[in-house]
Order: structure tokens, then C-alpha cells, then sequence
């Protein structure tokens, strides 16, 4: 597909990338990801989403990633419906979300994570400033040493605890405190791919992701909203605001299974992939050289994946997980269970 963001991309990326430059103002309602139309990347473009944004000079800013809780003790998180680019991360016996912001301020972020080294894999071409409650030792050294910006808690303003809920889950952050340390960083600069997706494909109405031993995700296609609706272990997936979170693309990205502790799945190499989009699922496959490569996300002709402008998600899927796609019935055949809301 392109090149994902510096990944994450790139999220993480899962894109290709030019660098983009600081434009006119847009049209703020066409700013919103509901409305995510296929656009040019250029003057008054994010990067990471395609979209016009309403204020070009948030486009000086450089990308912002924060590591987020995602067990039920966690849930509704705050912020996440704001951001660019998510990465859905196994961990043991769980998922994290790897939030990653910068055409949107999301204000508070959180409950906020531990980092792990797989997101010194996977960052590093995004160059963000990157926030996490803390880290194990040699984990932190790594980290620190393969990203520009390192926040763990209480080392910006901004950071509070909740006392609401106990903790871990209880550790909260403001965007801008965290910007506010980014001095010197570049503005986000790589563009993804956005375009009409390739003419193949199947019509689907879900798709149902089962972790090994971390419990599931969803995405059931919504035609009133034009995008993927997510599912958390057979529920809504909500954010603290009610708005049910959901993305434009996602990208599942099945990955090898490794003996190391620290870092289960490997990032570096490539294989099978499937993106959703257009209430369609497509056969693809990814690569990433080095953990300073850009993830890229290819066609069966081994070409970058167009996405569709707006949020996308990325889900790192363990070889012994499963990935099941509802197909949509056929014309003459009846019609689906609705999925709108």
C-alpha cells in the first residue's frame, strides 16, 4: 500500500510518503473524519489523514503518539477518536492502543500505558513525540534511544490521575502539555496514498479479529457514517465523550510470532494483509526492511495501498490469531443485518 506513516505509522504507517506543505485554510466542515473525501495531499492537507484541516499552521506541529490502556477497567478512553492513526498492539493477555495525533488536538488523552519495545519498531520514521506511563528499564533505555521526545508520566504539564477509577487505569495527559516539549522536532511530513481503492475486493458487513489469549475486536461497515464502526470484545467500542469510535481504512497486519518476552510479535520482514475500506475487504501484503524502514502496505501487483482519507487503524494480528469476514448478501439473496448507527 504506500508508505504508512513514517509508519505509523509512519503509524505506524501504513502508507507512502512525500512531504507535505503548509497551505491554505480549508473548509472546517470538511474537516471532519465523517466526511472523509478523497483529497490531493498538498497546501492545507494532513499528512496522515488526507483531510483539509480549518487551521493550517497545526500542520507546523509534529505528530503526537500516546500509549493507551485498552482493558475493560480502561474503557471509555478519552481523546482516541481524535487521532490520525491507531495501532491495535497485543500484549500479554490484552491489547494497547498506539494513539497517534496531529491534524486534531484531542486535549486529554488516556488512561496512559507503559511503552513497550515493539513501539521502538514501529515509530521511529514518524519521529513523534511519544508519551507512556513509564517503562521497564532496559525497555526505556531503548526507547529513549530510537525516538526523539520520551514523556513518561509527570514529566510534562498535564498529567493527572483520575479519581474515578483506581489505578492503572486511571492516568490521564493533555495534548498540549506534551506538544509543548517538542521543540526543535519536525512538523509531520509524510503523505500517505490517498485514492479510489483498486477495483477487486468483496463486499463485506464485519469483520471479526480474535486475539490469542487478548480477547477480540470488530469492525461492523456503516453506510449512514461511510466507515467502520469498532467492536471491544463483542461490544460498542465507545470513547469517554459517547462518540463510538471507528476509522475510514484498517489495515489488519499479520505478524510472526517471536520466543522474545519482551517483544512477542516481529515487525521487521513482511507478509499477508487485509484492508477494509469502502465496506470492502481487499487481499494485500506488507513489508518493513528495518526499524527505521517506513511499514508499507502493498497490492497484489506490489504497489502502495491507496487508502481513504480520514482515520485508520492498524491491527498487529499474531499468526495464531484468526481474522473471519462477514461477506454482504448477494443481490436477489435478501439483505444483511443492518450495521448503520
Amino acid at each position: 500500500m504506500l508508505r504508512l506513516l513514517a509508519l505509523i505509522l509512519a503509524l505506524l504507517a501504513i502508507g507512502g510518503c512525500d512531504f507535505g506543505e503548509d497551505g491554505a485554510d480549508a473548509d472546517p466542515e470538511t474537516a471532519e473524519q465523517g466526511d472523509a473525501e478523497q483529497a490531493d495531499v498538498g497546501d492545507g492537507v494532513a499528512p496522515l489523514t488526507g483531510l483539509p484541516v480549518d487551521d493550517a499552521s497545526v500542520l507546523e506541529r509534529p505528530p503526537l503518539t500516546v500509549k493507551v490502556d485498552n482493558l475493560a477497567a480502561a474503557r471509555p478512553q478519552s481523546g482516541v477518536e481524535h487521532a490520525d492513526i491507531v495501532v491495535v498492539e497485543p500484549v500479554e493477555g490484552a491489547t494497547r492502543l498506539i494513539a497517534t495525533f496531529h491534524s486534531r488536538d484531542p486535549g486529554e488523552v488516556g488512561p496512559v500505558r507503559s511503552g513497550r519495545l515493539l513501539d521502538a519498531d514501529l515509530l521511529p520514521p514518524l519521529q513523534p513525540v511519544y508519551a507512556m506511563s513509564g517503562a521497564h528499564g532496559p525497555v526505556e533505555e531503548e526507547l529513549r534511544a530510537a525516538l526523539p521526545v520520551v514523556i513518561a508520566e509527570g514529566q510534562s504539564e498535564g498529567w493527572r490521575r483520575s479519581d474515578e477509577r483506581a489505578a492503572p487505569h486511571n492516568l490521564y495527559v493533555e495534548a498540549a502539555g506534551l506538544w509543548a516539549e517538542s521543540g526543535g522536532l519536525p512538523a509531520a511530513s509524510t503523505a500517505w496514498e490517498f485514492a479510489d481503492a483498486p477495483e477487486a475486493g468483496t463486499a463485506i458487513t464485519s469483520a471479526q479479529i480474535a486475539y490469542p489469549q487478548a480477547g477480540s475486536s470488530g469492525w461492523v461497515w456503516s453506510d449512514d457514517a461511510a466507515r467502520w464502526l469498532r467492536l471491544q470484545d463483542g461490544g460498542e467500542h465507545t470513547s469517554i465523550s459517547g462518540e463510538r469510535l471507528g476509522g475510514e481504512t484498517v489495515v489488519v497486519v499479520e505478524v510472526a510470532v517471536t520466543t522474545n518476552e519482551r517483544l512477542p510479535i516481529d515487525l521487521v520482514g513482511g507478509g499477508s494483509a487485509t484492508v477494509l475500506r469502502d465496506g470492502r475487504a481487499f487481499d494485500a501484503s506488507w513489508q518493513k526492511a528495518s526499524r527505521d524502514s517506513h511499514l508499507e502496505v502493498l497490492t497484489a501487483e506490489g504497489t502502495p495501498f491507496p487508502l481513504a482519507a480520514g482515520q485508520s487503524w492498524l491491527e498487529l494480528l499474531p499468526a495464531s490469531g484468526e481474522l473471519s469476514l462477514e461477506p454482504a448478501a448477494v443481490e436477489g439473496e435478501g439483505e444483511p443485518e443492518g450495521a448503520d448507527g
